[in-house]
């Protein structure tokens, strides 16, 4: 049976849901969303406790059933651009046509993606988390090289296409990105490796 949860009505005391911007403050952008899921009445929706099988009970139609899982989606994705190309890169299928805009899936890329401690079970999640979160600036050409040749690892080793926002938040241009292409590729010998550490 669902989680009853108690809705407050007070809804104009309630935080403001921040611009989710990356790591620095995905901690605090995650309280504010679970205070609005909250007082919707909606967090199970997140933690995986709403089974769709449960929505033509007596307690909820499929009709308010789909509505809730819609409003818990449209909260969670409203302050979310600036890592929208994170997610994309990730595998976050959100504009393809079959996208089924399932909260828990959205939230769990979220948590996955975008943080600093995050469990990496495979080579490819170290690499998109290194790509995400650089650990230095990106200031020389030494750092810039090394993003490069990530992004050309994540391409041919896992068929992963980089965002290229997330190229122009590493502050590389497409130019760039042309001439380091054309450079690897007069280099590759076909061998490739994880040279950033475990």
């Amino acid at each position: 049976m669902p989680r009853t949860t108690s809705v407050s009505p007070h809804a104009e005391f309630l935080p403001a849901i921040l611009e989710l911007e990356g790591v620095k403050n995905v901690k605090e952008w995650k309280y504010s969303v679970r205070v609005y899921l909250n007082h919707h009445g909606l967090l199970d929706f997140i933690d995986g406790t709403h089974e769709k099988g449960q929505a033509n009970t007596k307690v909820e139609s499929g009709n308010s059933w789909h509505k809730r899982r819609a409003h818990a989606f449209t909260i969670i994705n409203s302050k979310i651009n600036k890592v929208m190309p994170m997610l994309l890169t990730a595998g976050l299928k959100a504009y393809d046509d079959d996208y089924g805009f399932d909260p828990q899936e959205l939230w769990s890329y979220i948590c996955r993606y975008i943080t600093l401690d995050s469990e990496c079970d495979s080579p490819k999640d170290r690499m998109l988390l290194r790509m995400f979160n650089p650990e230095e600036p990106i200031e020389d050409e030494t750092h810039k090289t090394e993003y490069l040749y990530l992004r050309r690892l994540l391409r041919q080793d896992f068929g992963v296409e980089v965002h290229p926002k997330i190229m122009e938040g590493l502050g590389i241009d497409e130019e760039t990105i042309e001439e380091y292409e054309t450079f690897y590729d007069k280099l590759a010998t076909g061998h490739s490796f994880l040279f950033f550490g475990p």
